[in-house]
């Protein structure tokens, strides 16, 4: 049998080579000609015969309906088939109307392409057909030849079809090819022996199945394209989507289509489900405020929690706009604009804010949000996630906290400053030497104690994020000596050696916050007096640093301690860390980890060099703002 000839019409290269892989796939035989217009499909046909033309409806010069017209025209009668990627009703009555045989839109999937060779496979037959009711054939013998022909060409094709292929008359199967066997789960021969199709269909889906075939038959519509479930020997359960169309063969109506197999997908599909579902019902019951805001500002989704917050029942909330009903009128415009900036891209979705939100009752609860944006793109446009943890109560408690430590700090800060101020009075007096000692001991404790308050106050302040500077014009002479201002007697117990060097290119004056860098200072100090042993010496310098055009007020603390080894330099500026070799030397760990931050919030950093046995220098980068 010779191979059919088939010809592909189409403007874009690229789509009908991957047409003619796709046929190929399905039917290695056939001899398929590209052709690039219809002006050469027609130039082709005059010296050519071929089997079948697909064509595109979209074409400069001469389009595929002008194609089709023109052959009709001629009285060729050559099945002709568009394949078209402008797919509309009115297209497809009018192709239908000019004499087109069938009509597919363009799509790449092994089940469409199996669909457009069955209906090659029609259109031929249906061709050769009429040929012999016209009398166009030499005898009845020569049509029931070619018939047979047809046929067989039908079954070669089909066989080697990567999705089932069927054919149906009076609700029987009259053929089926393998891979639709293999899909019911049975034997082609039992399959065919069958008083009905019906015995392979879930009986819940039977009367759906025999209603769409009856249809089709009648003519009310030519083309079905649905889903059911099917029975296998073994008692299980697939589905399957089929794709039928009404047909004559041997002169009697039928029905012809494919079948896949599409129970992995269903299986997919109610995965997806039963995870959705799952995710709504956590979105629900979880503790946190969750809320879900459209395009427009209107609330799409709350959770329970959101409900109890606000007040309202879910059919309240849902619906309306989220600024104009729950946050309150002073900041409404604020939140508002940054919500609509955020959906036009002006901005980025900040992680994490606070904003107040308006109840039923009118009271106003602050929330902290955390927030997401993602797209819908069944209902299109950008929403934004947000679940929140209602901070009301807890501010009230971090406010009281607040005023707690407020007035604990002042009442120790006054008490130590009279503690302090008695005993430095008492010491410029005359006093016999044990007083005298007694009276520094009082001294450095208090200053010890007044340090670890100031300590504990700072790390506070930088744990709830409000460590913030106070710069003004400071004297850099000034803050040195204030740095180890009370800490003489100290060294001087330990016979420790201290020096104190400004550099000549230190301007005088620079703008930082003084209070924290002395505080900062005060503790690499401290440090220093309390890992270094007796006799050692400590040496205090500022000087002027430049880097990649960036100036620098460096102060530097050296000196000659124990040391830190190379595996703990990593961890020294954590908050509470003390090192193994630090057993029997006071300390809390605050000390650098406030250093740390006090260089961070003026932008700076700090440093460490360190030997064990030798020393270690500290050096605490401020960026140089000259006092003008």
């Amino acid at each position: 049998m010779e191979p059919l000839s088939i010809v592909i019409v189409d403007d874009e290269p690229e789509i009908a080579n991957l047409m003619r892989l796709m046929l190929l796939r399905e039917a290695p035989h056939l001899d398929i000609r590209l052709l690039k217009s219809g002006q050469e499909c027609l130039e082709y046909l005059k010296d050519h015969a071929v089997d079948c033309i697909l064509s595109d409806y979209q074409m400069p010069c001469v389009s595929g309906m002008e194609l089709l017209k023109s052959l009709r025209e001629q009285g060729n009668d050559v099945p002709f088939i568009f394949i078209t990627g402008q797919g509309s009703e009115e297209i497809a009555r009018n192709a239908f109307k000019n004499g087109a045989n069938d009509y597919f839109t363009k799509d790449i999937g092994f089940a469409h392409f199996a669909r457009i060779m069955n209906s090659i496979g029609q259109a031929i037959r249906q061709r050769k057909a009429e040929a012999a009711k016209r009398g166009e054939l030499i005898s009845r013998q020569a049509a029931e030849e070619t018939l047979r022909e047809s046929e067989a060409m039908f079954r070669d094709l089909s066989e080697e079809a990567l999705v089932g292929v069927y054919l149906i008359q009076e609700e029987k199967f009259v053929y089926l090819n393998r891979k639709a066997a293999e899909i019911l789960g049975r034997a082609r021969e039992d399959l065919l022996s069958a008083e009905d199709i019906f015995e392979t269909i879930h009986p819940e889906d039977r009367d759906i199945v025999r209603e769409t075939i009856r249809k089709r038959l009648e003519g009310l519509f030519k083309v079905a394209d649905y889903q059911f479930r099917i029975m296998r020997p073994d008692g299980g359960i697939s589905f399957v989507e089929v794709l039928g169309s009404s047909t004559a063969y041997k002169g009697r109506p039928a029905i012809i289509g494919t079948i896949i197999d599409i129970t992995e997908r269903k299986q997919a599909e109610e995965k997806l489900i039963g995870e959705r579902d799952r995710v709504k019902k956590i979105f629900d019951i979880v503790p946190s405020i969750m809320l879900v805001i459209a395009p427009d500002g209107t609330v799409a989704r709350i959770n329970r929690r959101g409900c109890e917050v606000l007040g309202y029942t879910k059919e309240e909330i849902i619906g309306r706009n989220w600024f104009d009903n729950f946050i309150p009128e002073n900041i409404r415009e604020e939140i508002r604009d940054i919500f609509r900036k955020i959906m036009t891209g002006d901005t980025a979705l900040p992680d994490n804010h606070q904003n107040f939100v308006l109840t039923k009752s009118g009271e106003e609860r602050l929330i902290n949000w955390y927030n997401s944006v993602f797209q819908d793109e069944k209902k299109g446009g950008f929403f934004t996630l947000s679940s929140g943890e209602d901070i009301t109560e807890k501010k009230k408690v971090e406010r009281q906290k607040e005023d707690f430590y407020a007035m604990f700090t002042h009442d120790i800060r006054s008490s130590l400053t009279a503690i302090l101020g008695y005993a430095e009075l008492l010491i410029s007096k005359p006093q016999r030497p044990e007083i005298n000692e007694m009276l520094a001991a009082i001294c450095t404790s208090g200053n010890r104690l007044s340090a670890l308050l100031e300590n504990c106050m700072t790390i506070s302040k930088t744990e709830a994020g409000k460590l913030a500077t106070q710069s003004s014009p400071c004297n850099v002479a000034e803050v040195l000596r204030k740095s180890y201002e009370g800490m003489e007697i100290e060294m001087k117990e330990k016979e420790l050696r201290f020096d104190v060097e400004l550099g000549s290119d230190v301007p005088t004056s620079f703008v930082m916050d003084q209070k924290l860098i002395v505080r900062a200072v005060s503790n690499l100090l401290q440090n220093s007096i309390n890992y270094t042993r007796k006799g050692g010496s400590i040496v205090l310098k500022a000087f002027s640093a430049s880097e990649t055009g960036q100036n620098f007020l460096v102060i530097a603390v050296a000196d000659t301690g124990i040391g830190i080894p190379a595996e703990e330099l990593g961890n020294i500026f954590e908050k509470y860390y003390r090192s193994g070799r630090a057993a029997g030397i006071r300390g809390t760990g605050l000390g650098l980890a406030i250093v740390k931050a006090v260089a961070e919030a003026h932008r700076g950093r700090v440093e460490v060099e360190s030997e064990p046995e030798k020393g270690s220098v500290f050096r605490l980068y401020i960026p140089a703002i000259p006092a003008v």
